[in-house]
């Protein structure tokens, strides 16, 4: 079936007139959260939500495809994919980064957001449940990073491309490189654009990463150590 595109504060809307929509296939290992799905796509659009028949989904003919994280992971698609799943954790979060999956909403959530992740998704924008961002930011907390890889970060929020940091920092480009190799890693991120817009989003901000006893912008090679 399909579902209308369009959306208003944050949630997907069936507009006034009817027009072009979108495929929305429901396909969960829990039979009952996907019901559930199905019930409360359907009650916020007024229509229902297809489901595939058979055991084994049928990837690749929708346009939105709402899963849970395992049946994501395996995904082969074109399609829009928002992942719905019990007991988030950083681990999962990582996963679905890393798989390059743009939504994500916890089980446990208001149908509101159920309905708000659909409808970003439709419109090619990405969607993460408040769970789901805050596991984000703990996953930067996790990772672990280094003295000298925390600062990079700084700067790379500060938007300094790679050659600048290496000047203010007063090391090697390649050094640089391999830094933002590092942090992508650990963090599970997939661009250094990402990475920036979401430390800055849990606010993991620049001055807050420079507090290892240098002022704030200034780095020098005896202060970097790791």
């Amino acid at each position: 079936m399909q579902i209308p595109c369009n959306a208003s504060d944050g949630e997907a809307r069936r507009p006034a007139g009817a027009g072009p929509g979108i495929d929305v296939q429901v396909t969960h290992a829990n039979a009952l959260l996907a019901a559930g799905i199905r019930a409360t796509l359907s009650a916020g659009w007024g229509r229902d939500c297809a489901s595939p028949t058979g055991a084994t989904p049928r990837f690749g003919a929708p346009g939105l495809i709402v899963t849970d994280l395992g049946q994501a992971l395996h995904a082969k698609t074109d399609a829009a994919v928002l992942v719905v799943e019990f007991g988030l954790s950083v681990q999962k979060v990582r996963a679905v980064l890393q798989a390059g999956l743009k939504g994500c909403v916890s089980a446990e959530g208001a149908p509101a957001q159920l309905r708000a992740a659909a409808g970003a998704l439709m419109l090619g924008q990405t969607y993460y449940c408040p769970v789901t961002s805050g596991l984000l930011a703990e996953g930067l907390v996790q990772a672990e990073l280094t003295c000298r890889e925390q600062q990079v970060l700084a700067l790379l929020c500060d938007g300094l491309d790679n050659k600048s940091i290496a000047a203010r920092m007063q090391i090697a480009t390649a050094t640089v490189k391999c830094h933002v190799k590092s942090i992508l890693g650990k963090t599970g991120a997939r661009t250094r654009t990402a990475l920036a817009a979401r430390a800055i989003r849990q606010g993991l901000s620049p001055v807050a990463c420079t507090a290892w006893g240098d002022p704030p912008g200034v780095f020098t090679e005896s202060a970097l150590t790791s």
